[in-house]
């Protein structure tokens, strides 16, 4: 799994496919959002936001908020209100305040539920969503 970008969606293309735009992306060598094609399964809402993460520990999957989207990684140091990251694809290990990092879940049949490596792709009405690129 790689990242998720904030997005809107502005039009619904085909049964699978989705025109969005991007809130943090933006246009290369241009100062607007990216719009962009995309199938639905890259597309889930977005999780309802919370505080800072209660209850983070060792080993926990999170996301974690860096370069304009939020990135799957785990927990392997905590010191005071900083987590330490470590992401699995690229070998970085970064730290994060707490207001960047979330738990990870899963959409699962039209639902938020605790991450078990599963993905059920649904359909998405106008409104804001996250992009997996």
């Amino acid at each position: 799994m790689g990242s998720y970008y904030g997005a809107k969606v502005e039009s619904k293309i085909s049964t699978r496919r989705y025109q969005v735009k991007y809130i943090n992306l933006l246009k290369e060598d241009e100062p607007e959002p990216l719009t962009e094609v995309v199938p639905s399964q890259y597309i889930r809402p977005q999780p309802r936001m919370t505080m800072a993460p209660v209850g983070l520990r060792l080993m926990d999957k999170v996301d974690a908020f860096h370069n304009e989207g939020w990135w799957v990684g785990q927990v392997i140091a905590r010191d005071g209100s900083m987590v330490i990251v470590y992401f699995e694809e690229t070998g970085e290990k970064i730290a994060f305040p707490l207001y960047r990092v979330r738990h990870h879940q899963d959409w699962i049949k039209g639902n938020w539920v605790p991450s078990k490596n599963t993905w059920l792709s649904s359909r998405f009405c106008f409104g804001n969503v996250e992009v997996s690129l």
